[in-house]
């Protein structure tokens, strides 16, 4: 038998009722959340497809969260600059911690060496 009111309103009596305006009601409230929250999430869909690539090659190095999407978040980290910092450390037996220095850092991609098997690589040369 008790009412609830809301600062700022004068004491209802007893046969009134109190209504909120329409643009308050938990209906609209939800609304708005759930149209953020399924926008939030197609954001998030594309960021991890546009990621997914380069997270595998990440992983596939040794470097795992939460560095991984650390080293994501840096502009000149693209897909080709990774794989040849891979390339590079692995033929090197570069530590996993060295490589992470490399990427932070953003030292310069490393050039590939001439291999006369690979066309990819005689096309690197004529440049």
């Amino acid at each position: 038998g008790s009412q609830q009111l809301t600062l700022g309103q004068n004491e209802l009596g007893e046969g009134q009722n109190l209504t909120l305006p329409e643009s308050t009601t938990t209906v609209t409230l939800n609304k708005k959340e759930k149209d953020v929250s399924e926008e939030r999430a197609e954001e998030e869909e594309e960021r991890a497809s546009k990621n997914d690539s380069r997270l595998v090659l990440l992983y596939s190095a040794g470097i795992m969260e939460p560095m991984a999407s650390r080293l994501l978040e840096k502009a000149w980290v693209t897909k080709e600059y990774l794989e040849a910092h891979i390339d590079k450390a692995n033929k090197e037996g570069t530590p996993i911690g060295l490589l992470i220095h490399r990427i932070r850092s953003h030292d310069p991609i490393p050039k590939k060496e001439f291999d006369p098997t690979d066309p990819a690589s005689y096309r690197c040369w004529l440049k």
